[in-house]
């Protein structure tokens, strides 16, 4: 499990990812609720009539990343398993994709990196 979201892509890891047949994990894929506040998420949310929570773990999806998402409540988890039903288009893919925040949400005393 790694973090990753709109706010922390992690590019390179992706890449390797990629290049070694390796799943990634997302932890913390919505940053602790930061995304619901980005301006870009929230416009490419409306398009689709979804919340920018759907619209961060439908852009995880579609990089074939699996989230790992708490749902403490039954709201929760349709809004969570309604993001497999939500089509990004390129264009889309391309604005989050452009998202240069760079923001790590979970920073542990003992990670090296």
């Amino acid at each position: 499990q790694v973090e990753i979201h709109p706010f922390l892509q992690q590019q390179k890891l992706r890449e390797w990812a990629s290049r070694t047949a390796t799943w990634l994990i997302a932890h913390t894929p919505l940053c602790q609720g930061a995304v619901t506040s980005d301006d870009t998420i929230s416009k490419i949310a409306r398009q689709h009539n979804a919340t920018a929570a759907q619209v961060s773990l439908a852009w995880l999806t579609s990089h074939d990343r699996v989230a790992a998402v708490p749902g403490g409540r039954l709201t929760h988890l349709q809004e969570n398993l309604d993001s497999l039903s939500i089509d990004l288009s390129d264009e889309d893919l391309r604005r989050l994709d452009e998202i240069k925040v760079e923001r790590r949400c979970v920073d542990y005393e003992f990670s090296p990196w």
